[in-house]
């Protein structure tokens, strides 16, 4: 993988003089709010559990998923975050070509460059509130036979509504 997404908070509260978590870093997932409540308390009442790795097939985490979305477990893959995937998937389905929604999270790039896979993008206007045009990528699709769309997007927030994006995908 190549590391090159979000900011270097701890490099950035060296040169501020400050710690780490005195920075909300917009460019990352990553909540700044902290974790919901009852997550500190329930982590303290299972530390027990953290001596040992996890099932290598995360066999209890699929079958709870499945579970609670009523689809077959064969059908739910887990991995160790989505970066696995960005990177796995472009490679695992053959991927010769693909467009990129952008601004967006870099890791779609570099996951297309480290696997020697085309890519282009559709670049988002500020002026249109970095709504995508989706009628213009529908048109831009037809060169490409992967689209990566983060939704909400990452950095801008926007949110594609379900519908739209269904349609998008048919």
């Amino acid at each position: 993988m190549i590391c090159g997404h979000g900011g270097n908070i701890y490099e950035l509260a060296r040169r501020l003089k400050c710690q780490p978590f005195d920075i909300i870093d917009m460019s990352s997932n990553v909540n700044p709010s902290g974790p919901p409540p009852g997550l500190t308390e329930f982590l303290k009442e299972n530390i027990s559990a953290m001596i040992a790795l996890p099932e290598a097939d995360a066999g209890k985490a699929v079958f709870a998923f499945a579970h609670r979305y009523g689809i077959d477990p064969k059908c739910v893959l887990a991995g160790n975050g989505t970066t696995q995937f960005i990177y796995a998937i472009p490679k695992a389905i053959g991927t010769k070509n693909a467009l990129i929604v952008a601004p967006t999270y870099s890791d779609y790039a570099d996951a297309c460059a480290m696997h020697d896979i085309a890519y282009t993008y559709y670049l988002t206007q500020a002026s249109q509130n970095f709504v995508p045009d989706l009628t213009q990528i529908q048109k831009d699709m037809q060169a490409a036979d992967t689209i990566f769309i983060c939704n909400p997007n990452n950095p801008t927030g926007v949110l594609i509504p379900s519908d739209q994006l269904e349609s998008l995908c048919r």
